[in-house]
């Protein structure tokens, strides 16, 4: 992995090298800020930044919020116990505001460092994590009525 981030981050200097040498000395008359960025052809698209993904890190984080608040108010009734064996079957409010707390930091963290070290998986990270968080909070509906 970390050898092909090198090949990765080289591939601009390569590019520049297979450019013919009137195109090399046009770009480097050009001022700073008018160079055209360099993009490897088909990937220019597929480009993620924190604004792309931002929705997903945001609709996520209320998803596990709903999630923390149906465990709570469920396991105040009789009846109903949690199904998350990392927490127990009768955690209090507070383990389970704890739980959840640290889960969506540490969601918030892999989204940041996916974004830095693999952005073209960054999407689909978030994608399986909503499908994961909205059916269990979809589950936990059928208990709230």
């Amino acid at each position: 992995m970390m050898l092909s981030m090198q090949v990765l981050d080289s591939l601009p200097e390569r590019i520049a090298y297979a450019m013919p040498d009137n195109q090399q000395e046009k770009l480097a008359e050009l001022p700073e800020a008018a160079k055209p960025e360099v993009v490897v052809e088909g990937k220019g698209d597929e480009r993620v930044r924190w604004k792309d993904i931002k929705t997903y890190e945001y609709a996520y984080q209320t998803l596990n919020l709903i999630d923390a608040v149906q465990t709570v108010t469920l396991l105040s009734q009789d009846g109903h116990h949690e199904a998350n064996p990392l927490l127990g079957k009768d955690p209090s409010t507070i383990e389970v505001i704890g739980y959840k707390a640290a889960g969506g930091l540490l969601h918030y963290g892999l989204t940041r460092f996916l974004l830095a070290k693999s952005p073209q998986h960054v999407k689909l990270f978030q994608q399986v994590s909503l499908a994961i968080q909205g059916g269990v909070v979809a589950w936990n509906m059928q208990f709230a009525f």
